[in-house]
């Protein structure tokens, strides 16, 4: 059905895990939301091996809703520090700068 799918439109995968991802690009989904702001460079890696576009989203921990989790010095610039970072990582990695959008 996936394929299915992606035939018509472009499908994507929210997951931090990269086996998850493997999975879904191997089915036909086209992009990886990284759901973990970067937490695992592994995800990264499949991405870029399987050629697939990667969305960054901004998060911190794992969803817990409490301090350092949602303490911020500056709330803007220390979100773009947080997805810069994730961004390079990425890149460095492999994931081609023009694949990488942030969220």
């Amino acid at each position: 059905m996936v394929r299915e799918l992606s035939a018509a439109c472009c499908v994507s995968i929210d997951t931090v895990k990269p086996g998850v991802a493997a999975q879904a690009i191997e089915a036909g989904a086209r992009i990886v939301n990284d759901v973990s702001c970067g937490r695992d460079p592994e995800l990264y890696r499949v991405v870029a091996r399987r050629g697939a576009e990667l969305v960054i989203m901004h998060s911190r921990g794992r969803g817990e809703i409490a301090a350092p989790n949602t303490t911020y010095e500056d709330l803007v610039a220390d979100v773009h520090a947080e997805l810069g970072r994730a961004a390079q990582i990425a890149v460095q990695i492999g994931v081609p700068r023009g694949a990488v959008w942030l969220d």
